[in-house]
């Protein structure tokens, strides 16, 4: 793994880390659906689950958030950003946007599910379902 893939996964990691402590709308069972926009396509997975553990095999107090898939979902800095799965399950990439509509593109972040990233405090993986 390089260096720019550590630096944007911690970038992605402290990204979802701040929008699940500042928006209370991350969590699926208080989603308000009509309040984002639906982007299109088909959608193999639903969601996006982010774990936030306290060791390094990310089993141990782990914090849950869960991320629908295919919606603009805005970010408290006044953007907004996808997430996406694989067709597989085995990767996911969050495209960024400068714009809570999502049509403003800055970058895109890709990352692999599975896997229990140092992210330089807690330990974090992500799951497709």
């Amino acid at each position: 793994m390089t260096m720019d893939t550590i630096c944007l996964l911690f970038c992605l990691i402290t990204l979802l880390y701040n929008v699940q402590s500042k928006v209370q709308y991350t969590n699926l069972t208080h989603f308000d659906l009509s309040k984002v926009s639906k982007s299109g396509g088909l959608r193999d997975y639903q969601q996006l689950s982010q774990y936030v553990c306290t060791d390094n095999n990310c089993t141990n107090n782990c914090n849950v958030e869960v991320f629908p898939i295919g919606f603009c979902l805005p970010n408290y800095h006044g953007g907004a950003y996808f997430m996406k799965c694989s067709g597989d399950g085995d990767s996911f990439d969050q495209t960024q946007y400068s714009d809570t509509e999502c049509q403003q593109y800055i970058n895109n972040v890709h990352g692999s599910t599975d896997v229990c990233y140092d992210s330089g405090g807690p330990y974090v993986y992500f799951k497709c379902s």
